[in-house]
């Protein structure tokens, strides 16, 4: 036996990890069969966080709290920003998690840091993505209206020949041809605008009654977040409830393993470094 087959044997001998291709793979969630489930769940977590808590730390003591409170199986979904985001909208964080829990087949998001009821999906990802959606929007309404305005002058003046209508078209078609650039290049281009209500869109008001549909990338490969920085905002990966840091997505695809367990030692220290008292659980091994 080979030192890589040796080091894989040891792994799975001693751990919780078995050989998978995703964080995903051989798990299957709980679906609750209502709503009133899914508030009781959600209004269990533990809301006695510190203050230098980080999402990951509560992401997953909240996972192993209704694992061990309600027996329910959650996700874990982690947005990863890019250099591009980073750059151009909010520098401030590279990645947010929290647990998701399917509610009859539809994914509802538990974050009580942030909000006062499980969300879809969806919703929590345009709050998680609230400065790009507040500076992106009036950019693609307003370049956007000015292509259409150009080009409706443009049309007006087909025929026109003398200098200053030529040096009018020049400026029009150089404008459109910066603008559409300039959409291209903030990845604006196909994004398109959906309306804003109150289930869309919880948040900070817009000035507008449209909002961009900004969707982050899914994979199941963290490689594909760490080589791809310039062509997309955010990468969306979906993990099981016993993945808790970006850390073990990283390791276990290297080493192609999958979580498949709760680590003790890492809920115990989730919890101690996020959340304030004692810890209220016993193990069970």
């Amino acid at each position: 036996m080979n030192k890589d087959y040796m080091k894989i044997f040891i792994l799975l001998l001693y751990s919780n990890y078995v050989l998978a291709n995703g964080p995903m793979d051989l798990y299957t969630p709980s679906d609750l069969s209502s709503q009133e489930e899914l508030d009781i769940a959600f209004n269990k977590l533990s809301l006695e966080h510190k203050n230098s808590s980080e999402c990951y730390d509560r992401a997953h003591y909240w996972s192993y709290q209704l694992y061990r409170d309600f027996n329910i199986r959650s996700v874990k979904y982690f947005v990863f920003f890019t250099k591009k985001y980073k750059r151009e909208i909010f520098g401030d964080w590279w990645f947010h998690v929290a647990p998701g829990v399917s509610m009859q087949n539809d994914e509802y998001i538990l974050d009580p840091e942030f909000l006062s009821r499980p969300v879809p999906l969806k919703t929590w990802m345009n709050g998680v993505l609230d400065h790009a959606i507040l500076k992106l929007t009036p950019i693609k309404i307003n370049y956007e209206k000015e292509i259409v305005s150009l080009e409706d002058e443009k049309k007006s003046m087909a025929t026109a020949l003398d200098k200053r209508s030529i040096m009018r078209l020049k400026y029009i078609d150089s404008r459109i041809d910066y603008l559409k650039s300039e959409l291209e290049r903030r990845l604006l281009t196909d994004m398109p605008l959906i309306d804003v209500t109150k289930e869309t869109w919880p948040y900070k008001s817009l000035d507008s009654n449209k909002m961009v549909d900004i969707n982050c990338t899914e994979t199941e490969s963290y490689s594909e977040y760490v080589n791809d920085q310039e062509n997309t905002y955010c990468y969306l990966i979906k993990t099981n409830m016993y993945y808790w840091a970006p850390r073990n997505i990283k390791v276990s695809e290297e080493e192609n393993t999958l979580i498949s367990d709760f680590s003790n030692s890492q809920v115990f220290t989730a919890f101690k470094r996020g959340f304030k008292g004692n810890f209220p659980y016993k193990f069970d091994h």
